[in-house]
């Protein structure tokens, strides 16, 4: 992610902002977190067809911002709620802090890698991801692009700056 495309993301992550500090506190993921997963999935509906909430990508399998799988989470998507933002957003987050919390059950004495790992998840699944810490892969080798905990992460860097910048408080 470049400036100019961050600066974009940011402009359109603003019109969800309230619905990402509601999960943000609902979940116990950070605010700036939750803005890097919207910024890769989707560019806060930037890059689905149509633009905006309610848009598809993926191949037309991942649905809305947080881009929700509808192969995985097919209950999710077949209630239509994966259209309303603040829904898509909520449902997303819950999704990474239940792998947070199997992460920090499953290795307890890792806790500092819950975050990182679950992200991984969000993308590949939490089955690969635990083959990848088996076979001492690193965790995003069966991601898309192989990157995405580690880009989602440099993406919150981005965030969390301009959340200093904006005095938002979270």
């Amino acid at each position: 992610m470049n400036s100019v495309e961050g600066n974009q993301d940011w402009d359109e992550a603003q019109k969800y902002m309230e619905a990402i500090t509601a999960a943000s506190g609902r979940h116990a993921v950070p605010v700036e977190v939750i803005l890097g997963i919207g910024s890769r999935e989707s560019a806060w509906g930037r890059t689905l067809t149509p633009h905006g909430p309610a848009g598809v990508g993926d191949h037309g399998h991942g649905r809305g911002l947080m881009q929700i799988d509808d192969r995985w989470h097919k209950e999710f998507i077949s209630s239509g709620k994966w259209s309303d933002p603040a829904k898509n957003i909520d449902y997303g987050v819950a999704l990474v802090k239940a792998n947070v919390d199997s992460l920090i059950k499953k290795y307890p004495g890792e806790t500092d890698l819950a975050l990182q790992r679950a992200l991984a998840a969000y993308n590949c699944g939490l089955g690969n991801l635990f083959e990848s810490i088996a076979y001492g892969e690193d965790v995003d080798s069966r991601t898309t692009g192989q990157n995405y905990s580690a880009d989602v992460l440099a993406r919150a860097q981005f965030f969390a700056a301009k959340l200093a910048v904006a005095d938002v408080s979270v």
